[in-house]
Formats: C-alpha cells, structure tokens, sequence
C-alpha cells in the first residue's frame, strides 16, 4: 500500500518503501518489484497519466537519482534502471509497451 503513496509527499511512505527495497532478507524479486512497480503503481491510468500525475513521476525519478548509487546488488541497480526508464518516457508523454 505503501507504495502508492511513493514519491507524492508522504515521508512516511517514502521512508517504508525505502526500508523494503533495502532490506536484505526480502527475496530480491520482491524488491526489484518494489522498484520497477514504481511506473504504475498509484497513477489513475499508468498507461495514459495525465497531467495531474506528472508530479509524482518526477518526484520518483529524483527518489531513483538520490537511492540507486545504494543498490544492495545487480538486480537492485537493474530494476532502478528499468523504473528509471519508464517514468522518464512518462514524464515526456511516451506511453508504456
């Protein structure tokens, strides 16, 4: 539920995802989710956000700058590149494949 929330303002969401994707006992699939679930998770439609949504993809893109540099492995790293490029696209107006 949490990660609905990611990126909108709320530090309290912030903070628990943050814990998740960082937390080394959670399968590393269940993390990479966690990240790459960034470009859908809490838009009205991922694949047609509207303006109103721009905010929270940007502000996830800047929570992807600020925490990749702290991947703890390679499927980290990779799923934050993966998000990374999703929301970038939607931040332009590209739709999602």
């Amino acid at each position: 539920m949490a990660l609905f929330f990611v990126g909108t303002g709320d530090q309290e969401a912030d903070a628990y995802w943050e814990s998740a994707i960082f937390d080394p006992s959670l399968p590393a699939e269940e993390r990479k989710d966690l990240i790459e679930d960034l470009n859908e998770t809490g838009m009205a439609d991922p694949h047609d956000p509207g303006p109103a949504d721009l905010p929270m993809i940007l502000a996830r893109i800047g929570l992807i700058e600020q925490l990749v540099p702290y991947s703890i492995d390679q499927v980290d790293a990779n799923a934050f590149a993966e998000a990374y490029k999703d929301l970038s696209g939607l931040a332009i107006g590209q739709t999602p494949p």
